[in-house]
């Protein structure tokens, strides 16, 4: 369910507690919110455990997935939740589970932490895109929004320094700077900067162009 939809089912909830409106439903609309409540449940968990396993970026991109995930705890936490959660104990209908305190602020603060727009996030990606079809303008437009919602990230910051000043820039910890064998024309870490560490999963075999090059043949000798 969107959050529209969630809005719309926590007041027809709230209409039947109140008014006793939509009593044929009631069964149907237990079972909708019950199953809402368990799969924002689940996500955070999971969410949790990345948190617990070091994967903030993974955690904090899991979250922002539409709907977000704050946001739908908040729609689906409304004002008569624990008045619905009796009604539902003592009609016997399917009652939703409570949501985890301590894992809402730990990832609340997760939300909240620098560098929180790592290399897998969207945002990241579609900066990454745009430098490799070379459409600067958009690109730096992205990476305006990044350094936005996350002011204190390095990489970000280092890559808009580049471009602002059209010259060299330093390799922040854990990247590369990666150049293509056909050096005079490559698509490389020049059009979409510096690769994450965690990204590399192997080295190169064979230099193959230019033909000319004293680099020619194989990498590891």
């Amino acid at each position: 369910m969107n959050l529209r939809e969630i809005s719309d089912l926590t007041r027809k909830l709230s209409e039947l507690l109140k008014k006793d409106l939509h009593k044929a439903q009631e069964a149907k609309l237990a079972g909708d919110y019950e199953s809402s409540c368990k799969d924002a449940n689940n996500r955070l968990i999971q969410c949790n455990r990345m948190l617990e396993e070091g994967n903030m970026p993974g955690a904090v991109q899991l979250a922002n997935v539409n709907p977000p995930l704050m946001e739908l705890i908040r729609a689906l936490t409304w004002e008569d939740a624990g008045i619905w959660r009796e009604h539902c104990n003592t009609k016997k209908l399917p009652s939703p589970p409570a949501f985890d305190g301590p894992a809402i602020k730990s990832l609340t603060q997760a939300l909240v932490n620098e560098d929180t727009i790592g290399p897998e996030h969207p945002l990241s990606k579609d900066f990454a895109s745009l430098m490799m079809k070379k459409q600067q303008e958009e690109a730096y437009r992205v990476l305006c929004v990044i350094l936005e919602k996350d002011p204190n990230n390095h990489y970000a910051t280092s890559i808009k320094l580049k471009l602002d000043a059209g010259n060299s820039f330093t390799i922040p910890a854990n990247y590369y700077l990666f150049f293509g064998d056909n050096t005079a024309n490559s698509a490389d870490s020049r059009s979409w900067g510096a690769l994450p560490k965690t990204n590399v999963i192997g080295h190169s075999s064979f230099v193959y162009w230019p033909p000319l090059s004293p680099r020619f043949g194989w990498s590891h000798r």
